[in-house]
């Protein structure tokens, strides 16, 4: 059987909110009608989760993974900060299953709209 593993490393520099100073962010990982989310830290401009998602081949329906960073609201909808969505086309496949990839920062396309 084969996997898809999305590790959450970190997030650097994420920007300020000014009217409460920080954002209080999480990753969103979402693939099809999947998603898992990390924990969320509290006025944070540069969390570390490295939190890995894990999703079964024969569930995947989707053909792109969509990462989201997100700040946690305690009052209104959680807010989107921005996001970075990948092709599974393009997706390497590990060979040996067991030989690990480097890591690579990606930039987030930054969203102003408010969480759905």
């Amino acid at each position: 059987m084969y996997y898809l593993y999305v590790r959450v490393v970190k997030a650097k520099d994420l920007p300020t909110n000014p009217p409460t100073g920080n954002y209080n962010p999480y990753v969103e990982v979402k693939l099809g009608n999947y998603k898992g989310k990390t924990q969320h830290f509290e006025n944070k401009t540069n969390p570390v989760w490295n939190q890995v998602f894990t999703f079964s081949k024969e569930k995947i329906h989707s053909s792109v993974v969509e990462v989201s960073v997100r700040d946690r609201a305690m009052v209104t909808k959680d807010d989107y900060l921005g996001r970075v969505v990948f092709d599974m086309n393009k997706v390497p496949t590990l060979a040996p299953l067991d030989s690990p990839l480097a890591p690579q920062w990606y930039r987030i396309r930054i969203i102003k709209e408010k969480a759905r």
